[in-house]
């Protein structure tokens, strides 16, 4: 059968809807853990699991569920070395009619769960039970899941996450590779928004927003002390090629409260507080870490400074005019958390005003290329975030109004279209350095650099400007 992307929906479904689907459903189904169903997780008595569906002319055909697991669950009484059990969820029920079999709907469906229930819920551990017929998948799920072998049951074999930030980060990026990978097959079909369905079914405590909210990856692993002037002279680069955006972005007040998320040591937004569109606003910046937001009200003692995430602001609902975040996005685990909260943030028609770089854009040497990939693949948060963005924005109540794109980088004479912003090539380069302050990829980093040196390509990378208005 050949899958028309126009007849497919995926959708989210709770213990109603799913149960309600599955009775029609479950004579033609393949399901994975049959005969576990009834004596281990029985998903029609699980009222809190979350279910994801595909429905192909409105009929479900494949489905995969995630289980909540406490310590009096069968697992957690099997599981008893823990000291804490934290939030812990099993992935299971996989089901897909005999129709679309071999066609990766399913495992578009698997990669997405994960990936979407680690951005959003954080699961502290994960199991996985592999019944007999399915134990030659154990090797798989240990070598590239971060799954440790636990035991063997009269079910079939046991496997666990749970071995810290390290294994579960693995599985973060194993799940988001092998989203990547179906998610091009299945490129025209818009995927649901676990966030937005949380809230619907008054279910949003689900979120682990506290602990998002003590991450940063934007300081992680770097000493900010030699760091500081680098970051000092991105900033004011960046400004100089924001400024003539700023001119033309439209419905923009003409006074009002402006908020900018994520200012580092300060140095951008005490530029954009002088720049004639903003000089009328009352400005204020939130940072997370502690050692920035400390510089930069040291720095700018004029500018109203908070100290907090993006995750959770803890700031007044329908207070600000407009919002700004300079790469922010690239360095988030769960972009769509902060949207949903700067959402929350902003008057209505209150405008969201961001920009980042998209590591999806970049051309140059293939050696270089891959090892920016290969950076992507590891890092926890997405720097090609903004990809993706405009649709996150969207299922969250915000309208995309005006995008812009500056191409960066050094001209060969190849014939290709001219660049917005030309740089050395020493320059450029520069700019990927923080590539090689990451262990698994330093020294390809450094050998794949020399030989970009010496390239007589063009390199460029686009930054990109978004403009949302909350509708």
């Amino acid at each position: 059968m050949k899958i028309e992307p126009s007849k497919l929906t995926i959708k989210w479904m709770n213990y109603h809807e799913y149960k309600e689907q599955i009775q029609s459903f479950r004579q033609s189904i393949y399901v994975e853990e049959q005969g576990v169903a009834e004596g281990f997780v029985n998903p029609e008595e699980d009222s809190e699991a979350l279910h994801l569906g595909a429905f192909y002319d409105g009929e479900l055909v494949s489905s995969i569920s995630a289980f909540f697991l406490d310590k009096k669950s069968p697992i957690g009484q099997q599981y008893g070395s823990a000291s804490e059990w934290g939030r812990a969820v099993r992935y299971g029920m996989r089901m897909e009619a005999p129709s679309i079999r071999g066609k990766n709907l399913n495992g578009l469906l698997c990669a997405y769960l994960g990936k979407t229930i680690y951005e959003i819920i954080r699961p502290d551990r994960t199991f996985v039970l592999l019944i007999p017929q399915h134990q030659h998948l154990a090797k798989f799920y240990m070598n590239y899941w971060g799954k440790q072998f636990y035991k063997s049951m009269s079910e079939g074999d046991l496997l666990v996450c749970d071995g810290g930030e390290a294994l579960l980060n693995q599985y973060l990026i194993c799940r988001r590779t092998l989203y990547t990978l179906t998610r091009r097959t299945y490129s025209d079909v818009e995927l649901p928004s676990l966030l937005t369905f949380l809230r619907e079914n008054h279910r949003h405590d689900l979120v682990a927003a506290k602990k998002l909210a003590e991450e940063n990856l934007y300081v992680a692993g770097v000493d900010l002390e030699s760091e500081l002037p680098r970051l000092s002279q991105q900033a004011a680069a960046l400004f100089s090629l924001q400024s003539p955006i700023y001119d033309s972005v439209q419905k923009l007040p003409n006074s009002g409260r402006l908020l900018d998320i994520g200012s580092g040591a300060g140095v951008y937004l005490n530029l954009l507080s002088t720049h004639d569109k903003f000089k009328s606003f009352s400005i204020e910046g939130l940072e997370g870490s502690t050692e920035l937001y400390l510089q930069a009200q040291k720095s700018f003692p004029a500018i109203g400074w908070h100290n907090g995430s993006a995750y959770q602001t803890h700031l007044e609902s329908n207070y600000y005019d407009v919002l700004h975040c300079g790469f922010l996005f690239i360095h988030l685990t769960s972009p769509e958390l902060a949207i949903e909260e700067m959402a929350r943030l902003l008057k209505k028609q209150g405008l969201l005003y961001v920009v980042d770089v998209n590591d999806a854009t970049f051309k140059g040497p293939k050696a270089l290329s891959n090892v920016i990939k290969a950076h992507c693949d590891l890092y926890q948060g997405d720097r090609q975030i903004m990809t993706l963005l405009p649709e996150m924005a969207r299922q969250n109540g915000l309208k995309l109004e005006q995008d812009f794109s500056v191409r960066v980088g050094v001209q060969s004479g190849d014939g290709v279209r001219e660049l917005d912003v030309a740089l050395n090539k020493e320059s450029f380069l520069s700019m990927f350095d923080f590539v090689g302050q990451r262990e698994e990829v330093s020294k390809d980093y450094w050998l794949a650099k020399q030989d970009a040196m010496a390239s007589s390509l063009s390199m460029s990378i686009n930054i990109q400007t978004f403009v949302f208005a909350n509708r």
